[in-house]
């Protein structure tokens, strides 16, 4: 079965969505897209880069979330801040 993963936020509340992804791995649905806000956006973000359910539960457990992205990743979210700041300044005008 294919679906699309979205994940609210909620701050802590992160850690219970990798659950919920690794337990849907389990149960053998595919995931074709994902979607979040806050800390759910961050579990979408990671499953979207390869990361399992379960790699992403321990990761949680025992490292910063900055830990688990590779630099190159975090000068796109850089970048993509930027941009966006950009954007919302220049509709203003």
């Amino acid at each position: 079965m294919e679906c699309l993963a979205v994940f609210e936020g909620g701050g802590a509340k992160g850690i219970a969505f990798a659950g919920a992804l690794e337990a849907a791995e389990e149960q053998g649905i595919k995931f074709s897209g994902y979607g979040g806000a806050s800390s759910g956006a961050i579990i979408a973000l990671l499953s979207c880069f390869g990361y399992k359910g379960s790699e992403i539960k321990s990761k949680l457990k025992r490292d910063k979330i900055i830990n688990l992205l590779d630099k190159k990743f975090l000068i796109l979210f850089y970048w993509v801040r930027f941009m966006s700041r950009i954007n919302y300044f220049l509709s203003l005008t």
